[in-house]
């Protein structure tokens, strides 16, 4: 794939301008362009200008996430264990092209020690799914926690959907 720049720093940094390489509706909204945060987290559309780890929320979203939509495969204080450890990447042929963004090696909390996760978000042309995969990596979790969803343009009730530690949507 493509490594994105990062703006700001592996723990509190950010990607903008990322093409997604087709017209990818949500919501029934067009999206062609997103943003990325080290803090595992996309939002469609607008440039963001924070990498926002302390307000996971995805029932709120204010601040610098705002603009939503927001899809947040791990939406935690993360640190990237490289500048370039996140890249992006469009495959295939319309109209069943797949766009990937993938964190590699997060330290999943800024005090471990280590890369413990890596994941990727997958976004289909074809249907608007949306896809979250995950792959453990060598490192130790301290105290994991985190938001992990996608959101409406809304905040507030009924406009997001969470998914619980009873691997559930709420």
């Amino acid at each position: 794939g493509t490594t994105a720049t990062l703006n700001g720093n592996t723990d509190d940094g950010f990607y903008t301008g990322i093409p997604i390489g087709f017209n990818f509706i949500y919501n029934s909204t067009v999206y062609t362009n997103l943003s990325a945060s080290t803090n595992g987290f996309i939002s469609l559309g607008s440039n963001i200008s924070n990498a926002n780890s302390q307000a996971n929320n995805l029932a709120t979203g204010t601040g610098p996430t705002s603009p939503r939509p927001i899809i947040a495969p791990l939406w935690d204080d993360n640190e990237m264990t490289t500048a370039n450890g996140f890249s992006y990447q469009t495959s295939g042929t319309a109209p069943n092209r797949v766009f990937t963004a993938e964190w590699l090696n997060i330290q999943w909390n800024y005090n471990v020690s280590a890369g413990c996760l890596s994941m990727q978000l997958k976004l289909y042309e074809a249907n608007s799914r949306v896809e979250f995969i995950y792959r453990p990596e060598a490192g130790s979790l301290i105290t994991p926690s985190a938001s992990l969803g996608i959101t409406n343009v809304l905040t507030g009730p009924r406009n997001f959907l969470c998914l619980t530690a009873y691997r559930d949507w709420e």
